[in-house]
């Protein structure tokens, strides 16, 4: 039998398997929004978690978000201040920034990156003309490289192209994020200083986009919108077991799974039109908020 794999993209749920709780600082916020901090320092422990070094902010929400216009602004807010803390943490007050919307947008799973990079709103060409006057605060562009599949050309390679013509201070990747846990899909938001792997979530290797490959300072976007049916499976399990107190090791777990449940099956939401759309909304508005002091008219109406 081939070497059993497993993924996540999801920080919490690798720091939760590797039962490292104690490096996770939560706070509630309003609107039943948890947030969950981990600065991820020692290289080691890192690797044997299969994550990167770096700080991880993610928001929970313990309901929908998108019942009410109150929550759904709380929750703009609260990443519109974690956007602004952690990119001011890479050196500059008022940052030139590249949006850059991974992901394909003929997918609708794939397609939050392409769709929140749609509805940022781009000032770096008003400023350079010097016709923004003190409306904008930062220098914002947004690109979407699609997919090397729809563009023949590997999505690293286009945002490096960009990087080195327009030297931005900072990039700040979206994605769509695969989970283990279903509770996660579409309710929480995670945030890294650690880069992001395009397609790792589901098994495939792309090049990296982080300071090391990109010479500027990365901030991921991301949302779980997806999930890996045998991580999922394998999670039911477990918890079923934990709770019937009932003894069953985890490699049999994943063994039972791996054998039962062949190729690497992925699944949406039934809701995932619905879903991508707002998640893309909370994540376009609060870079917005981030970096031109407002949100589009759009979304207030």
């Amino acid at each position: 039998m081939n070497k059993m794999r497993f993924y996540s993209d999801m920080a919490l749920d690798s720091f939760e398997q590797s039962r490292i709780n104690e490096l996770i600082e939560k706070k509630q916020l309003s609107s039943g929004i948890v947030k969950s901090s981990v600065n991820l320092k020692n290289a080691e422990m890192a690797k044997s978690i299969g994550k990167k070094q770096g700080v991880y902010v993610t928001f929970e929400c313990t309901k929908p978000f998108f019942e009410s216009y109150q929550s759904k602004t709380n929750l703009i807010k609260a990443l519109s201040s974690a956007v602004k803390e952690m990119t001011l943490n890479f050196g500059s007050t008022r940052p030139s920034v590249l949006v850059v919307g991974l992901g394909n947008e003929g997918m609708t799973a794939d397609a939050l990156g392409p769709m929140t990079a749609s509805k940022v709103i781009v000032t770096r060409h008003i400023i350079e003309s010097g016709e923004g006057g003190r409306d904008y605060r930062s220098k914002v562009a947004s690109i979407s490289p699609n997919v090397l599949g729809e563009t023949g050309v590997q999505s690293f390679d286009i945002v490096k192209g960009v990087v080195d013509a327009i030297k931005p201070n900072v990039v700040i990747a979206i994605d769509t994020l695969c989970t283990s846990k279903s509770k996660r899909l579409f309710s929480s938001f995670q945030l890294s200083t650690a880069g992001i792997a395009p397609a790792s979530g589901v098994g495939e290797t792309r090049k990296g986009f982080d300071f090391a490959t990109l010479g500027v300072p990365i901030l991921a976007i991301g949302v779980p919108l997806v999930a890996n049916i045998r991580d999922m499976m394998r999670e039911i399990m477990k918890e079923y077991c934990d709770n019937e107190n009932r003894e069953l090791k985890i490699s049999t777990l994943e063994k039972i799974v791996y054998e039962k449940l062949s190729g690497n099956i992925i699944v949406a939401p039934k809701e995932i039109d619905f879903v991508v759309s707002e998640c893309a909304d909370v994540i376009a508005e609060a870079i917005n908020l981030a970096f031109c002091g407002k949100r589009s008219k759009a979304t207030q109406e």
